[in-house]
């Protein structure tokens, strides 16, 4: 039986995203609290000297585990009723630099109870933050909103990631400007992902914005 394969969608570490599916069930089925999650950090200026932190909070008291499996990555956790737990990754292993290559950096959260998870990185004078939706709470297609490249001490490229989440999922995705490897603007290419596995896509030149891109998932043609 085909099935469309969930993911998350990630436009910088500090954008929110959103689906573009249109079934009101599903939204009513939203929700930030779960008890498995999936994420990972885009390439930001700091790179590996900035700190990545997870931000774990919860109704209830409970456990659970943070791991990056691409790299060997495990902590525990435990959290108390309306007490955030923090969780530091290497930066090492959480940092992702350049554009279009499938890496094994996704960041994958379980507890025991349901949780609700935020994902911050910071150094010096610069700190993001995003809301991290569970699994069950993903879509299976998003438009990107993302900034506009900048030529800024260096290039600061417009970007955004893709994270297979569970589920070994083939994405097509179509972006509004060319891309650092020289995908044309408005022309559809497909990555296939296995669990844990990411894909960020920059932006080629300064000005270019990616926002509006279109990353979906889709059901491979059967022989």
């Amino acid at each position: 039986m085909k099935m469309f394969r969930r993911f998350l969608f990630l436009i910088g570490i500090s954008i929110s995203f959103f689906s573009a599916n249109t079934a009101s069930a599903q939204y009513e089925s939203i929700t930030n609290e779960g008890t498995d999650f999936w994420l990972a950090f885009t390439e930001c200026y700091d790179l590996t000297t900035a700190t990545y932190t997870m931000n774990i909070s919860s109704r209830y008291a409970t456990s659970g585990n943070v791991s990056i499996p691409g790299t060997g990555f495990s902590q525990n956790f435990t959290v108390l009723p309306n007490i955030v737990s923090k969780v530091s990754l290497p930066p090492f292993d959480a940092t992702i630099v350049g554009s279009e290559y499938v890496a094994v950096r996704g960041v994958h959260v379980t507890s025991v109870n349901p949780v609700v998870v935020y994902a911050s990185t910071a150094h010096q004078y610069r700190s993001e933050a995003s809301l991290v939706l569970p699994t069950p709470s993903l879509g299976t297609e998003y438009r990107a909103m993302c900034y506009a490249t900048e030529n800024t001490n260096g290039l600061m490229q417009s970007e955004f990631i893709v994270v297979a989440a569970g589920d070994t999922v083939t994405v097509e995705i179509t972006t509004t400007s060319n891309t650092e490897m020289g995908q044309p603007a408005f022309t559809p290419w497909t990555i296939t992902l296995n669990p844990g596995e990411v894909y960020q896509v920059q932006a080629q030149a300064d000005g270019d914005d990616l926002t509006g891109s279109i990353i979906r998932s889709v059901v491979p043609t059967e022989d």
